[in-house]
């Protein structure tokens, strides 16, 4: 016996122990023909892993110990250098060790980069540098004691 309770068949089958009901899906609910054989999802192809860089070879001793003394010279007698690398949301101040001193190397990273935002990328990076320059002047390192190189180098003539 099969009665139709919304939408649903409810099928009696006699049992030993007495009377059992199921439920099937409606006949709509049931895919026609046989039901087509799907493939996986593609795999993604992953890029080829980049080349391990190669490092430099290592410095001489005797020329490792002069960069060490160096170092640590310019480290007890120019208070920036305890200071750096400092690290802020829109730049980024280190330096780095030349012939006759050190050169401060700031990058700025303003949030804007696309091409249409470029009036306010230049305002962005005008104010990062401001930040940055406050900062080297909070350290006793106004511009003009140290040579300062900007990254991108755009920022030099803001």
């Amino acid at each position: 016996m099969a009665t139709l309770v919304a939408g649903a068949v409810l099928v009696a089958v006699g049992t030993a122990g007495g009377t059992r009901t199921t439920t099937t899906s409606p006949p709509s609910a049931v895919p026609a023909g046989p039901v087509p054989a799907t493939s996986p999802p593609p795999v993604p192809s992953v890029p080829p892993a980049a080349p391990e860089p190669v490092a430099a070879p290592a410095p001489p001793p005797q020329e490792l110990a002069a960069q060490l003394e160096r170092t640590d010279r310019l480290e007890r007698d120019v208070p920036l250098v305890r200071a750096l690398p400092h690290e802020a949301a829109t730049y980024r101040i280190d330096y780095r060790l030349v012939d006759d001193g050190l050169v401060l190397v700031v990058t700025l990273a303003p949030p804007l980069n696309r091409a249409e935002q470029l009036p306010q990328r230049q305002a962005q990076l005008a104010a990062a540098k401001r930040e940055a320059l406050e900062y080297l002047a909070s350290q006793h390192a106004p511009p003009g004691i140290w040579p300062i190189e900007y990254l991108p180098p755009e920022a030099e003539a803001l």
